[in-house]
């Protein structure tokens, strides 16, 4: 479909799209673009198709929603056929805002559950990859990976993801506890770490209680309550599901409680179970590092500023080193 010839059209002749998957206008963006429109006018038409007597927007609603404030009689307009279907339809729309700017992610996901939808009615055995819904709609693949990932969420949540999102049109500021897809997609990582085939043990353990869709609603309740003071808590989730050295009937009491008390806190129980585990293990790494450089350095091709700093810094690691190997050997000695 190529754009037509740039038109005047009237206002009152242009409706709003009711498929437009941006939803959400910014109350201060849109003043700052009406300002810009007193000053400079619109900029960039908006395109449109004919419908009837009058017009339906595909690009540019943003625009019509200021043009209607600042009462404008006309419009420019970039004019094009009627689509053929709701394929067509949809897809135009992704891919004229491909080139422009984004739309936010979940009403873009929204959007994209029908595309998916109908590319199923046309072909039901078509495997539909992130790549060909990605070469569709002309979205990247990862942000194709991203909306399907926010369609996995209980509906309960995706609606007051979507109500949320909305409060900011009418100017309210987010909260430290307003829900963001960011906050999803953190979440989802223990949700995934429980799901894989490593931790088959401790999901069978904790699915006799929850399902995937009740692990979540208890996960987003903690954070509505105020008792993951960052979104990302739930890595540390994830870690704690992943420790080996933690037993597995340990570790499924632990997501059992996470999701059982509310004010009991993931950052909590990871410093109690699994911080000493992840630090020793990244400690070991980190020495063998060190001591990769040092067999390697050449300490005469070091300037001099240089090595007396490095003869400092060593001589305070030397005493810290002698500290912890003494107390390693105690240890060791008494345990054996």
């Amino acid at each position: 479909m190529q754009r037509e010839v740039r038109y005047e059209i009237l206002v009152k002749k242009i409706r709003a799209n009711p498929d437009n998957p941006r939803l959400i206008f910014s109350k201060e963006g849109l003043t700052s673009l009406e300002e810009s429109i007193k000053i400079s006018g619109i900029l960039v038409p908006l395109t449109v198709y004919s419908q009837r007597e009058g017009y339906i927007i595909l690009d540019g609603e943003r625009r019509f929603k200021a043009a209607t404030e600042l009462k404008l009689l006309t419009v420019p307009c970039y004019i094009l056929p009627p689509p053929r279907d709701k394929m067509e339809y949809l897809l135009h729309m992704f891919r004229i805002h491909n080139v422009r700017e984004d739309w936010k992610l979940f009403p873009t996901a929204k959007k994209l559950e029908q595309v998916i939808e109908l590319l199923r009615q046309a072909d039901p055995n078509r495997k539909l990859t992130n790549k060909i819904i990605a070469a569709y709609t002309s979205l990247t693949v990862s942000r194709v990976s991203q909306c399907r990932a926010l369609l996995t969420l209980p509906k309960k949540w995706q609606d007051q993801l979507l109500y949320e999102q909305k409060l900011v049109e009418k100017g309210i500021q987010p909260t430290k506890t307003t829900l963001t897809e960011d906050l999803f997609f953190e979440l989802f990582k223990p949700v995934k770490a429980l799901q894989s085939g490593k931790a088959e043990p401790i999901r069978k353990i904790v699915s006799q209680t929850y399902s995937r869709d009740q692990i979540i609603d208890k996960l987003v309740t903690k954070f509505k309550s105020g008792n993951v003071p960052n979104i990302t808590d739930y890595r540390l989730l994830g870690r704690i599901l992943r420790t080996d050295a933690v037993s597995v009937s340990q570790r499924a009491k632990i997501m059992v409680d996470v999701l059982d008390k509310t004010d009991y806190r993931i950052d909590a129980a990871y410093d109690i179970y699994s911080r000493l585990f992840y630090e020793t293990t990244a400690l070991e790494r980190q020495c063998e590092g060190l001591a990769r450089v040092l067999r390697s350095l050449k300490i005469e091709r070091v300037e001099k500023e240089k090595r007396k700093r490095l003869l400092s810094l060593m001589s305070h690691l030397d005493e810290i080193l002698v500290q912890k190997i003494n107390t390693l050997k105690q240890v060791s000695s008494d345990s054996d």
